[in-house]
């Protein structure tokens, strides 16, 4: 849409156009006219046209930006300029791009001279503050220009969120409900601005507080799903999770269509270990439930991703109502989460290839090859190559191409299919480290961490990649830096008690501390369980690691990683046996995995 300064100035242009065209006609005929009297003056923001090129350039800047193009999107912001070159909202678009390329600096400049140009445009007032959000230390002026900026236009829903976010992690609560309530008031029948307050609650790892904040906005919309499912979600990760089964069942009744709740509400169970008649429940869900066969593969995925794929076979075992391709995609994909990839093949060549299931039967095929040790496989299961890949299958052809040894095409892939904007920092890394380019992974870390070093995502990803390229001290640094910026956070908590563990050395006892505190934060998490139990093994605490690491397991048993730590703990406890049946289990999900047969060979044989 075109600014409304802009649109008035363009009618004006055409309006003066038209005026001129019949001036000429007309004159002849008229008297003599009187000396003119000066017109009064304009403001001068008015004085100056801008063009319809102005108009063109500025919406195809923002068509831009909203494509995730912020480098072209500056260069159309800047030909707009050329015709425009006092205007607000021109300004405030550069900053925009210049601020979605990392470059914070240069966006406060653009932004300044936005509100210089028109110090009362709502546009120039979010550019500087989204620019003194992006800049590292200035995390108070970023709040004053956003409160200034909600002042002047309280249905800003983005803005608000983020203030939001500064005020909870600040655990500013009395400054953050009088936002809730200036938004809810500004957008009184707005669900999404309702749960502003639950939503930065929740990302903040405050998740009773965040039930609560979401079970008050679903008493004011009670027949929604979408607080409704922020209350049942924020039940869980507070370890609440038969509570949260009841609830998602609640929300579910709301919306029975919803294939991503129903699935919700059986994960609940699963991992509460409320297991009976589970598997005929989701039988009956996906055979006669009134699902699609689409809506009932996203429940079937989603039991399989949460490493519930026992309770797919188990529930797909009789005939099923969808169609046999379609259970034959599922039923190979659940039995390749199992590990029992032989089956998994077998059931994934008989999809069809004319059939909507068929790109995900390779793709799960795929992934058997490569943990079956079948390079050549995998690639021929990927084949043949489409124009724009998925970054996920990307991500699984880069790994065959390095087990195949064909590194520089691996390399290539990561320069090319996983460069495209969009693609999580964390793929194109993981394959250049498949590749056999820790340097070039670093590289690419170290880069992104250059243009968002308060960010928390790229510092915590930034410390992932490090981590995995074998640099510890960098890994430690950027996990220290985000829990800086995230103190309550259960995943930044977590991610650094990890990395301390596997340094090893004197800071068991810092591990255990952050370790404990994010398993407070979500008791529900197997993952946070596993770093847990690891920290309890490095302080000492053999008997309670052993405890926390197995019941971890119970809710992963099929990561290869967490079966390694259980035979560390059982050694340690002096049960010889147990560790060898762990680090079995260890290797057979992983059987061609060098790394896991290392280090479960290590675990069973530590004293």
């Amino acid at each position: 849409m075109i600014p409304s300064h802009l649109r008035r100035c363009t009618l004006a242009v055409a309006a003066m156009a038209l005026v001129a065209g019949c001036a000429g006609a007309a004159h002849a005929a008229l008297p003599p006219a009187a000396a003119p009297r000066a017109a009064p003056a304009r403001p001068e923001r008015e004085a100056a046209t801008p063009s319809s090129e102005a108009s063109f350039h500025y919406l195809r800047a923002r068509m831009l930006l909203d494509a995730g193009d912020p480098a072209a999107a500056e260069k159309a912001a800047r030909e707009a300029l050329l015709f425009d070159h006092d205007s607000a909202t021109l300004r405030a678009v550069l900053s925009e791009a210049l601020a979605g390329q990392g470059r914070p600096g240069e966006a406060l400049d653009a932004a300044d001279a936005a509100l210089k140009a028109d110090p009362a445009s709502e546009e120039a007032l979010a550019a500087r503050a989204a620019a003194l959000v992006g800049q590292g230390g200035r995390s108070a002026e970023a709040r004053r220009a956003l409160a200034a900026l909600l002042e002047r236009a309280p249905r800003r829903l983005a803005e608000a969120g983020t203030l939001m976010g500064m005020l909870v992690t600040d655990n500013d609560l009395a400054a953050a409900r009088r936002l809730q309530a200036r938004v809810a008031q500004a957008r009184p029948d707005d669900e999404e601005a309702a749960l502003l307050l639950a939503t930065a609650l929740a990302r903040a790892g405050q998740h009773g507080a965040a039930a609560e904040a979401a079970r008050e906005v679903l008493a004011r919309f009670p027949a929604s799903e979408e607080p409704c499912s922020a209350w049942a979600r924020a039940l869980a990760r507070a370890g609440r999770a038969l509570d949260a089964a009841d609830a998602f069942e609640r929300c579910a009744a709301l919306d029975p269509f919803a294939p991503g709740l129903r699935a919700e509400v059986f994960l609940a169970r699963w991992r509460a270990g409320d297991r009976t008649q589970l598997a005929d429940r989701v039988g009956t869900l996906l055979r006669d439930g009134g699902l699609d066969e689409e809506d009932a593969e996203s429940v079937a995925d989603a039991l399989i991703e949460a490493q519930a794929a026992e309770v797919v076979l188990a529930a797909l075992g009789p005939p099923a109502r969808n169609t046999e391709a379609w259970r034959l995609r599922v039923l190979g994909s659940a039995h390749a989460a199992t590990g029992a990839c032989a089956r998994a093949l077998e059931l994934l060549a008989r999809v069809p290839d004319s059939h909507r299931a068929a790109p995900a039967a390779r793709l799960a095929a795929a992934r058997c090859h490569v943990r079956l040790g079948h390079p050549a496989a995998a690639l021929k299961a990927l084949d043949p190559t489409p124009p724009s890949e998925p970054a996920e299958v990307a991500a699984v052809r880069c790994r065959a191409l390095a087990d195949a040894g064909e590194r520089a095409a691996a390399v290539s892939l990561a320069d090319d299919a996983l460069a495209r904007p969009g693609v999580a920092l964390l793929l194109r890394a993981g394959c250049l480290l498949d590749a056999g380019a820790p340097d070039r992974a670093v590289a690419l870390a170290d880069a992104a961490l250059a243009t968002g070093p308060d960010d928390p995502a790229v510092l915590r990803d930034h410390a992932r990649i490090l981590a995995d390229a074998g640099r510890l001290p960098g890994a430690i640094g950027s996990a220290r830096a985000r829990l800086v910026l995230a103190p309550a956070d259960a995943d930044a908590l977590n991610l650094l008690a990890y990395l301390l563990v596997l340094q090893g050395g004197p800071q068991a006892a810092e591990a255990l501390r952050h370790a404990t505190a994010a398993a407070r934060a979500e008791p529900a998490s197997p993952e946070i369980a596993d770093t847990l139990g690891m920290a309890q093994l490095a302080a000492g605490e053999t008997s309670a690691g052993r405890r926390t690491l197995e019941g971890a397991v119970r809710l992963l048993p099929l990561d290869a990683e967490v079966w390694v730590h259980v035979a560390s703990a059982r050694r340690a406890e002096g049960d010889r046996a147990g560790a060898e049946e762990a680090a079995a289990r260890a290797r057979a999900l992983l059987p061609y995995d060098r790394r896991v047969a290392a280090d479960a060979a290590r675990a069973v044989a530590a004293p």
